[in-house]
């Protein structure tokens, strides 16, 4: 009877106490090889042993082969399938390994001239597993080499980081120094403050002192006060009153003032009507101790020279130099009253005869119609103002204007 286990030790029990740290892959490969070396043995000795000659015997080792081919069966399966369901790593890859090296050593097989069948079976199944292992072993070194690489530039940021906390713990460390100086600087303030606080509540105290003597006396002054209030609603009592007198003397004063500006407007026509009758001689020598008659022949002269009249004089009531005699030495304008209006009107009408000549015409007019004058001449223009019988126009865009007077 060929006894397996001695073919197997060569691969498993003496080889796997020197080989515990290899890879699974040599170890399968001494698998294999002891199982082509059993085969080779088997083929070289078919039958090295016999099986006994008693019929009971051979029944009872019948039954006993047919039990271990089931077993050997039943074992192999379970191999099988813990061998597809083992992990990728190396230490449980191992661990099948002697699960079916233990099987093994439990089996005890006698050869009847051939292999048995499940020999190729168990060849494949390791031969699977060694290319599995092979090929996971693989993975696990990449992915160690990605996780070192990994490692490495974790431990590269955190190397920096570690420098970054190192600066930041310095510059911390700064600023506690500053916070300190900060700390001590509040300390001190806060120890001035506490002073001017204990002077602050001296003067409070103070003050609520005056303040109490104030309130008493202020008992006192609200007496006073009461008989000044009703002073003061005596007063606005009468100042209503005197308010309803003002208002009924600024209404009687707007009646009499429009009742004299009426009056004034009357008196200034009337005394611009009584000046009608005269005329104006502008720019004519005077004489040392000049009389009235002599005005009046200038008067008459200038007329007749510059206007072409032939006056004798008699058209003339009354005729003089007007004002005072002026410190200048500037002759005064001959005033001169006529008879008869016509006459007036004719020598008033002809004064452009007098232009560009050095003396002027002009109508005898009030103060008031003069001032009135002047403004319309600053407004529209000297040139663009003229007056006749004592009434003021003016000439804006083409356009005559009269003056109120």
């Amino acid at each position: 009877m060929v006894n397996i286990k001695n073919y197997l030790k060569k691969a498993s029990p003496q080889s796997a106490s020197t080989t515990t740290n290899s890879s699974p892959s040599a170890s399968t490969e001494n698998l294999n090889s002891s199982v082509v070396e059993m085969d080779n043995l088997e083929s070289e000795n078919p039958s090295i042993e016999e099986f006994p000659t008693n019929p009971s015997a051979q029944k009872r080792n019948r039954s006993q082969n047919s039990d271990s081919e089931d077993s050997k069966r039943q074992n192999l399966d379970d191999t099988l399938s813990s061998t597809n369901s083992t992990n990728n790593t190396e230490n449980v890859c191992s661990d099948s390994l002697d699960l079916d090296r233990s099987i093994f050593d439990q089996l005890e097989v006698s050869f009847e001239g051939k292999t048995p069948h499940w020999v190729p079976l168990l060849i494949k199944s390791f031969d699977a597993l060694n290319r599995e292992l092979s090929s996971n072993m693989r993975s696990l070194s990449e992915e160690v080499k990605s996780i070192n690489g990994k490692f490495d530039t974790f431990s590269a940021d955190i190397s920096k980081r570690i420098e970054s906390l190192e600066k930041d713990s310095d510059a911390i460390k700064k600023n506690q120094g500053e916070i300190a100086n900060d700390i001590s600087a509040l300390q001190t303030q806060v120890t001035i403050m506490k002073k001017k606080g204990e002077e602050h509540e001296k003067v409070i105290d103070f003050v609520s002192s005056q303040y109490e003597g104030i309130k008493n006396e202020s008992s006192a002054s609200e007496q006073k006060l009461n008989e000044i209030e009703k002073g003061v609603q005596f007063l606005n009592e009468a100042c209503e009153d005197l308010k309803k007198e003002v208002t009924k003397l600024t209404n009687h004063n707007s009646v009499l003032k429009k009742s004299f500006d009426t009056l004034s407007s009357q008196v200034n026509s009337n005394e611009q009507h009584n000046r009608n009758e005269c005329l104006l001689l502008h720019g004519v020598q005077e004489s040392e101790k000049e009389t009235p008659g002599q005005s009046r022949s200038i008067f008459m002269k200038e007329i007749n020279q510059h206007l072409g009249f032939q006056f004798d004089g008699n058209e003339i009531r009354r005729a003089h130099r007007l004002g005072q005699k002026r410190s200048n030495g500037k002759p005064r304008p001959i005033i001169a009253r006529f008879w008869s209006s016509e006459v007036r009107n004719n020598i008033f009408f002809q004064k452009k005869g007098c232009k560009n000549k050095g003396i002027s015409i002009t109508e005898n007019l009030t103060k008031r119609n003069m001032q009135l004058k002047l403004e319309a001449e600053k407004k529209y223009g000297s040139g663009n103002v003229w007056t006749r019988e004592g009434r003021i126009f003016a000439k804006n865009n083409n356009t005559i204007i009269p003056v109120p007077t």
